[in-house]
């Protein structure tokens, strides 16, 4: 009777709204694969970035499905920008083998009103500027853990000043829920960003630069409530009993500084250095013939160490090129340079006294353990975590990583490949090493789906020496 109901509703409505209206727009995409490998661990490159779908363990067949509608148009007939626009979309991924799961990594509705962009749920996306294709992981959000649900308000494009659109700038804020991840419940993310480019009048040279900042900040946990001493974690177990009390200090955090915390409202832990767990990195990104792009983006934990320029050397450092003319066989290139070791307590070998033997220990943490959602880290994969207590294993480490795609005879050609030296962290010295390679094909083929198999390979005592493959098969179209 139920389902009765529903069909008696669906066409009911189908008769009130056009039915071209309804689904004019609307795309599916369904995508099923089998991942395999020599070890019980899935190859570096099979799981890094994959926003949390495919699991460590190899062995598994998965199916994976969903649908979208994007906006109809972004400009009217005479060439105006809309003023309003909806979209909306959900899609699952179903884990069957050595790991048995259903994820739900996209699921929201999205509201364009001018050149702002509102959207509630859960939607794939990486912050930062760097390539967004072929980099290694965006330092602070890259795509590696599966996607946190938020409400966020933010300038998708860039928006010019000015008549001559030699200023543009982009930003957004969003406030997230983690909600159960260790030992802390319920506990919030708050990020907030802005980028300015300045370009000149044939747009030869795009300089552009920028903040992000994050948070995880607010929850209860049991665990450290009667955690007592001169700086207890909790008040009450509560880590911000007075949520808006505490907001304030996230939105603008150099208020900190200058306040008058109030102890009753703030624990001791947070009063004295900031409240929750907050990190970012500062970017910088030059594009030159629009097929060029040099770019660096600086991690910050601490603050000082970007004041004193204490971790000057850690960041990730990348060059881009795109072919920009449709012949040849290679497309684009992309080279990254990563290195975490300093940290802020030594700047080029040498003991840094302005930080009073405090380093910024990246995505870690000692009430929220780590900047990791579902036992994935957050940012860039280099950094490790060991999944089972969400402790960081690993955020010293320096990396090279190398990718390039290209076209032959109709075959879609991706190459990847990386040595990372993982140095552990300070309370925990290591020196291990890995090599990994990707080899991935893709091909269209009839009935309207691409194939692509994906041969990954890693050596060394990291990970292990491991063989693994994927095959799959995609189809995606509009109803």
């Amino acid at each position: 009777m139920k389902y009765l109901i529903i069909v008696y509703l669906f066409f009911t409505f189908n008769q009130v709204v056009k039915a071209q209206e309804i689904f004019h727009g609307l795309k599916y995409d369904i995508k099923t694969g089998v991942i395999a490998s020599s070890k019980t661990n899935t190859p570096f490159f099979l799981q890094a970035n994959q926003f949390g779908l495919i699991p460590r363990q190899s062995g598994i067949f998965y199916l994976s499905g969903g649908i979208s509608k994007d906006y109809d148009s972004l400009l009217t007939l005479d060439r105006k920008l809309k003023k309003f626009g909806l979209g909306y979309g959900a899609n699952f991924h179903t884990n069957l083998g050595n790991t048995n799961q259903t994820l739900l990594p996209e699921a929201f509705i999205k509201m364009r009103y001018s050149k702002m962009e509102f959207y509630a749920g859960r939607r794939k996306e990486i912050q930062g500027l760097t390539d967004s294709t072929l980099t290694s992981g965006a330092y602070v959000w890259s795509g590696n853990a599966l996607p946190v649900p938020k409400l966020q308000v933010s300038t998708p494009h860039w928006v010019a000043l000015g008549k001559h659109n030699r200023v543009s700038f982009k930003g957004g804020l969003s406030h997230g829920w983690f909600g159960t991840q260790g030992i802390i419940e319920n506990y919030y993310l708050h990020q907030k960003w802005l980028y300015l480019k300045i370009n000149d009048k044939n747009k030869k040279v795009q300089l552009m630069g920028g903040v992000n900042h994050q948070v995880q900040w607010g929850g209860y946990s049991e665990t450290l409530k009667n955690v007592g001493g001169e700086f207890p974690p909790t008040i009450n177990g509560y880590l911000a009993p007075k949520p808006l009390y505490s907001y304030q200090f996230i939105i603008l955090p150099f208020l900190q500084k200058f306040a008058n915390i109030d102890p009753t409202k703030v624990p001791g832990y947070d009063g004295g250095l900031a409240i929750g767990n907050q990190l970012g990195s500062i970017d910088l990104s030059a594009t030159i013939h629009q097929n060029w792009q040099f770019y660096h983006q600086k991690p910050f934990d601490f603050a000082r160490s970007l004041v004193n320029f204490n971790n000057v050397e850690d960041g990730i450092y990348g060059i881009s090129w795109k072919n920009k003319r449709r012949t040849g066989i290679l497309s684009h290139l992309n080279g990254e340079f990563i290195y975490t070791k300093s940290q802020g307590l030594y700047r080029f070998g040498k003991y840094q006294l302005s930080n009073s033997g405090e380093y910024d220990n990246y995505f870690s943490h000692g009430q929220y353990q780590s900047w990791s959602y579902r036992e994935r880290i957050l940012g860039t994969p280099f950094i490790t975590i060991n999944p089972e207590n969400r402790l960081i294993t690993g955020n010293r480490t320096k990396a090279f990583h190398l990718a390039a795609t290209g076209n032959y005879k109709g075959f879609l050609v991706n190459l990847k490949g990386n040595h990372q030296i993982n140095y552990g962290i300070y309370g925990n010295p290591i020196e291990k090493n890995s090599t990994s390679l990707l080899l991935a094909i893709q091909k269209n083929i009839p009935l309207n789906l691409n194939l692509e198999v994906q041969l990954a390979q890693d050596f060394g005592n990291l990970f292990g020496n491991n063989t693994g493959i994927h095959i799959s098969i995609r189809r995606n179209s509009f109803f």
